[in-house]
């Protein structure tokens, strides 16, 4: 009997394996963009959520961070922008929750023109290569 049991109990975990291919393969076409789209798909997102945010740009940059040992490339983002606290912290929620696969890597705060708060932030948005 408990033979049986054990039975059942795998044949289920391995049907809902085969089911994780699946869904593996629908994040990775929702959430990880081709390289060729990364840089204006990136680009625009920033742009989106700076004007959201009623902040100002202060600079942008973007680094490829080729791996051959990694199935996924990196694409090195460094974002400059300058408004008040609550904007900028919208701004980063918004960035780190967006729906493309996206990790923050560093937060640097500096002191901005007038009153203002300038955030330095890292992230890295990953890629189909």
């Amino acid at each position: 009997m408990e033979q049986q049991t054990r039975v059942v109990r795998f044949e289920h975990r391995l049907a809902s394996m085969t089911n994780v291919d699946g869904q593996i393969r629908t994040f990775m076409e929702k959430h990880v963009p081709s390289r060729r789209q990364g840089y204006s798909r990136v680009a625009r997102l920033i742009r989106v959520l700076i004007k959201q945010a009623g902040l100002d740009l202060i600079g942008i940059t973007y680094r490829m961070e080729p791996d051959p040992s990694e199935p996924l490339q990196k694409l090195g983002i460094e974002v400059s922008v300058e408004g008040s606290f609550p904007g900028i912290l919208n701004f980063a929620h918004a960035l780190e929750t967006s729906d493309d696969l996206i990790v923050l890597r560093d937060f640097n705060f500096l002191s901005g023109d007038a009153g203002a708060l300038q955030l330095r932030i890292g992230a890295d948005l990953y890629l189909m290569p």
